[in-house]
């Protein structure tokens, strides 16, 4: 087996592989723009096959840090979704990076020699440069984030997140604690960033981070608390093409945060999740852009999770909840909901019934009342179609979940629906069309 080519013969190739900061995205640029794109991005295919090639035959893992971390900047910026690379050379770039291990002293050369250079001329206003600990007041002053905002050179760097990201994806509990001071810095300035795209690439990082860093060290430096200020304020980020991506992407890592740094059962966590469901999404979201039905379906879609992390307690939120999640499945005129988002409603009124049960008997006739129209709707229309018999599905298991929550009093409900037309609501009292409920 051969030595590694020289860093210095590999730096042409190397080069080649360096994203243009003018890449325009087709849609938003010129024919002129586009046809740009496929150019570099056909060079760019054919580049990373010549490094194949050349690592192939290469003992990767005995070569030194200085020469894999070049190489492993340069394909990892391929590692993500990006605009400059397509499906293959993702592939192709992660079947380069499988022959480089990712240790310690790599990450930290990759960290430290290119992401950090990147991203160091806007230190983030409440991170202490050096340890990447939480500052008790912001550096700089009252001005301080709007300097931040300014010069921000790291935003001529396509694909550099990709390279956050593979450093993260690789890193094991016991690293974090030597790399904090390289990673957070960086991950905070995404997230904190003012354009929703770079948001959402910080959450990706953090959503990634989540999965192996230990709780202690979230806590201890203080950046547990500035996740959650940091996604707070992205959940008021409304009434934008991405916002439904946005709002999608925080509430599972918001959740997902409160599982790993808080005790199940405490009050930090209903803390946390309480101003996740209710300032965040009732209280900001469905007041303020209950008309934008893409964002709306966005919160409806996590509400199951978020439910489940909060358990009983949901039940100081029905008064909210229930309204919201029945009145896509009401005949309106007005209400020109999609199958999907009836879809998506019937899935979350289920968990919403499951853990709160004790409570619905409260809620029954109005439920139960949604679901009959909505069954009386599809079956009027006469419609037979995929979307049509998932809707009967989950109208079925809505009706389930209710008996079995409160068994006397919602049978008494489906009793009078029976009396009313047989024929029409029988078929509603049965699971998978052959399992009686009642």
């Amino acid at each position: 087996m051969s030595t590694l080519t020289s860093l210095a013969e590999l730096e042409p190739i190397l080069n080649q592989l360096h994203i243009p900061s003018d890449l325009r995205d087709p849609e938003n640029g010129s024919q002129e723009d586009a046809a740009r794109l496929e150019h570099w991005k056909r060079d760019a295919h054919t580049t990373l096959l010549q490094l194949q090639l050349k690592l192939r035959d290469s003992d990767t893992k005995t070569d030194d840090v200085e020469r894999l971390a070049a190489v492993a900047y340069a394909v990892a910026a391929f590692y993500g979704e990006g605009l400059w690379s397509s499906e293959t050379d993702r592939k192709l770039a992660k079947g380069i990076l499988e022959h480089i291990a990712p240790s310690v002293p790599l990450l930290e050369r990759v960290l430290s020699f290119y992401v950090k250079p990147v991203f160091q001329a806007n230190p983030h206003p409440m991170l202490n440069p050096s340890s990447a600990r939480k500052l008790p007041r912001t550096l700089g002053g009252p001005l301080a984030q709007q300097d931040y905002y300014e010069g921000q050179v790291w935003k001529s760097h396509p694909g550099i997140v990709n390279v956050i990201l593979w450093c993260v994806s690789h890193m094991e509990g016991s690293t974090y604690e030597r790399l904090w001071h390289l990673l957070i810095p960086p991950m905070m300035i995404l997230l904190d960033d003012y354009q929703i795209q770079y948001k959402l690439q910080g959450l990706s990082i953090v959503s990634q981070l989540l999965k192996n860093v230990p709780s202690d060290l979230l806590k201890r430096t203080g950046i547990d608390a500035l996740l959650l200020t940091s996604m707070k304020t992205c959940m008021t980020f409304l009434h934008n093409p991405s916002t439904a991506d946005l709002i999608r992407e925080v509430a599972l890592t918001w959740v997902s945060l409160a599982r790993l740094t808080t005790p199940e059962g405490s009050g930090a966590r209903f803390d946390q999740l309480c101003t996740l469901l209710g300032d965040c999404i009732i209280g900001s979201i469905w007041t303020y852009a209950s008309r934008d039905v893409d964002t709306v379906e966005a919160t409806i879609d996590v509400l199951p999770v978020i439910i489940k992390a909060l358990g009983i307690a949901t039940a100081r939120y029905l008064k909210a909840i229930i309204p919201q999640l029945v009145f896509p499945l009401t005949a309106r005129l007005e209400n020109s909901s999609s199958p999907q988002l009836q879809i998506t409603s019937l899935r979350a009124l289920q968990v919403t019934i499951q853990e709160c049960a004790p409570r619905m008997h409260k809620w029954k006739s109005t439920v139960m009342s949604a679901v009959a129209q909505r069954w009386v709707i599809l079956q009027d229309t006469g419609e037979d179609n995929e979307d049509v018999r998932l809707l009967q599905k989950e109208l079925r298991e809505v009706t389930q979940c209710l008996l079995q929550a409160c068994p006397s009093s919602a049978e008494e409900e489906l009793r009078v629906l029976l009396d009313t037309d047989a024929r029409m609501f029988e078929s509603l009292t049965q699971v998978d069309d052959n399992n009686a409920l009642t």
